[in-house]
């Protein structure tokens, strides 16, 4: 006897649709929290606006305590997504997005 294949795929879907809206729930409804949020917008703002993607500055000067992929992704993002959904909201949509994909490469 064959089982139906929809009937298998069902609870994954059902639970990767719950994962996707638990990991955009709440990232356009608050403003940065500190210590970290603002230090990493500031660092990602100067990024977009300079158009250094390879060394990351906060305040102008060189801030190599971390690598700069992430900076370079929300810089990114804040260049394609700033003037629509906010700047917040485009620094927040990258870790949900970096998120996603780490939650994509466990499954």
């Amino acid at each position: 006897m064959q089982k139906d294949s929809t009937k298998l795929y069902t609870p994954c879907l059902i639970s990767m649709l719950a994962v996707i809206a638990v990991c955009f729930t709440g990232i356009c409804n608050r403003d940065l929290w500190r210590p970290d949020e603002p230090r990493v917008a500031a660092i990602s703002l100067e990024m977009a606006q300079d158009g250094n993607f390879i060394i990351p500055h906060l305040a102008g000067e060189p801030f190599v305590e971390k690598p700069p992929l992430y900076f370079a992704a929300s810089a990114y993002m804040l260049k394609a997504l700033g003037s629509i959904t906010g700047r917040t909201t485009a620094i927040r949509l990258t870790t949900v997005l970096f998120g996603l994909g780490v939650l994509l490469m466990t499954f």
